[in-house]
C-alpha cells in the first residue's frame, strides 16, 4: 500500500514538474515572440537614417559635425561618441588626429572637447550638407570660412553655447547646437546621402579579420571584432574607447579606412593640405571581413563614394561607422 502511494506521489510530482517546465518554456517562447515582433516593428516605424541604416524617432533637418580634440591627454574620453551616426578620424599637423563626429539621428547632451578645423575638415562636412561646429581654425581655414562656403557655429562667434573647462578643453551641448542652428537660420532641410546597407541575412564575402590596428604618429587605435554581437570594440592606446557622458564602450558595426595624399602649406606650421576629391584606396571592415576597394568624389558638392574592386558600392552593416583617413605616415595592419 505504501509503495502504491509513493508511486502516485512520484507521478503527481512529475506531472507538476512537467507542467511547470511547459509553462516556463511557453513563457520563454512568448518572450521570444515579443522580441521578434518588436524587432520587426522597429524596422518599419520611425524615420530611416541613411547614415546608419537604422530607424530613429526623428531626423534633424540636416546633420551637424563637431570637430573634436584627440591630440591632448585632456581630451579623452570624448563626449558624444556613442550617439554619433558616423565618426571620422583625420590627421592633423604633428601626427595628431581629430575626431569629426556627425550627428543626424540622435542629439547628444555634452559634446566635445571642441577643437579647431582645417580646410579639408570643412570639405568633409560639405559631403553631408552639415553645419560645422568648432572652436578655432587654422589661418587657411579662416580664409576659407570667410567665403561663406559652409554654415558653421564657432566658439568665437557663439560663445554662449560653449563651456570651457581649461585652456584647451571646451564643450557644447547638442540641444544648444540645434537651437542655435534654428535661431541663425541654418536648419533648412537638406538632402543627405548616406551608405548602402546589407539586408537581413545578407553576408559579406572577404578575408576574415579579427583585429585591425591603425597607428597614427600620435594616436594608437585598435578594433577587436566580436562574432556574437557582430560589432567592433574600439581601443585607444590599449584602453577601451568610451563616451565620457554615459561611460559606454564604443562599439561600431563598420570601419572604413581610406587613403589620401597630402602636401603642406608651409614647413614651419606643418599644416596639411588635403584634396578631398582625390580618391584612392579604401578598405571596408564589416561582419568580421575585409573588402578592398576605392573611394572617389566627383566634386565638393558631392558625397564620398566607396566601392569594392568590382565597382560595386560598399554595403555596410546597420549601425555606427568609423572612417579612418590615413596617409603615408600611418602604420596599419590586420589579422
Amino acid at each position: 500500500m505504501k509503495t502504491k502511494k509513493r508511486t502516485v506521489t512520484i507521478v503527481v510530482l512529475m506531472l507538476v514538474m512537467l507542467l511547470l517546465a511547459g509553462g516556463y518554456m511557453g513563457y520563454r517562447y512568448y518572450k521570444y515572440e515579443q522580441k521578434l515582433a518588436a524587432a520587426e516593428k522597429a524596422k518599419t516605424e520611425g524615420v530611416y537614417d541613411p547614415l546608419t541604416g537604422k530607424r530613429v524617432k526623428k531626423l534633424l533637418n540636416r546633420p551637424f559635425v563637431v570637430s573634436t580634440d584627440n591630440d591632448s591627454s585632456e581630451a579623452r574620453p570624448q563626449s558624444g561618441l556613442s550617439k554619433a551616426d558616423i565618426v571620422y578620424e583625420v590627421p592633423i599637423e604633428g601626427g595628431g588626429t581629430r575626431y569629426e563626429q556627425i550627428f543626424y539621428g540622435q542629439v547628444p547632451d555634452q559634446i566635445g572637447p571642441c577643437r579647431s578645423v582645417r580646410p579639408y575638415i570643412i570639405d568633409l562636412a560639405l559631403a553631408y550638407n552639415a553645419v560645422l561646429v568648432h572652436n578655432g581654425q587654422s589661418p587657411q581655414a579662416k580664409a576659407y570660412l570667410s567665403t561663406g562656403v559652409i554654415d558653421h557655429i564657432s566658439a568665437a562667434d557663439y560663445y554662449d553655447i560653449f563651456k570651457s573647462e581649461s585652456a584647451v578643453v571646451m564643450y557644447s551641448n547638442g540641444k544648444d547646437v540645434v537651437a542655435k542652428m534654428k535661431s541663425e537660420d541654418m536648419d533648412g532641410k537638406k538632402t543627405v546621402t548616406g551608405f548602402k546597407f546589407l539586408g537581413d541575412g545578407e553576408k559579406v564575402t572577404g578575408k576574415s579579420v579579427q583585429t585591425i590596428s591603425i597607428n597614427y604618429v600620435s594616436a594608437q587605435d585598435k578594433y577587436e571584432y566580436d562574432p556574437a554581437s557582430k560589432l567592433y570594440t574600439r581601443y585607444v592606446y590599449g584602453e577601451q574607447c568610451t563616451d565620457k557622458v554615459n561611460g559606454k564602450v564604443i562599439k561600431c558595426a563598420n570601419i572604413i579606412m581610406f587613403y589620401e595624399n597630402y602636401t603642406m602649406y608651409d614647413a614651419n606650421s606643418g599644416r596639411l593640405n588635403i584634396d578631398m576629391t582625390q580618391g584612392g584606396k579604401a578598405w571596408l571592415f564589416t561582419q568580421g571581413k575585409v573588402v578592398r576597394g576605392k573611394w572617389s568624389r566627383t566634386d565638393l558638392d558631392s558625397p564620398m563614394v566607396f566601392k569594392d574592386n568590382d565597382g560595386q558600392e560598399y554595403k555596410l552593416s546597420p549601425g555606427q561607422t568609423w572612417l579612418e583617413m590615413i596617409d603615408n605616415t600611418v602604420r596599419y595592419s590586420w589579422k
